[in-house]
């Protein structure tokens, strides 16, 4: 039987990954409400990036971390 849980390397990673998106999209709501007036611009170019590359990171990182068994 496969067993898909996850250790305690992995679980971190997911931890770090939620701290960093809520960091993420603090920062592209604080930058788009500095510019009103292209708000939904400067938040999707702001927060859709930076979440990608952390989603992706994270992923690629907790496959790595999986253990053989």
């Amino acid at each position: 039987m496969i067993e898909d849980k996850m250790n305690g390397k992995q679980k971190l990673i997911v931890v770090v990954m939620d701290l960093l998106l809520l960091i993420e999209l603090a920062v592209a709501v604080y930058l788009g409400y500095q510019h009103q007036e292209n708000l939904t611009v400067i938040f999707l170019r702001t927060y859709v990036p930076a979440m990608l590359v952390t989603v992706i990171l994270a992923r690629i990182s907790i496959r790595k971390l999986a253990t053989q068994g």
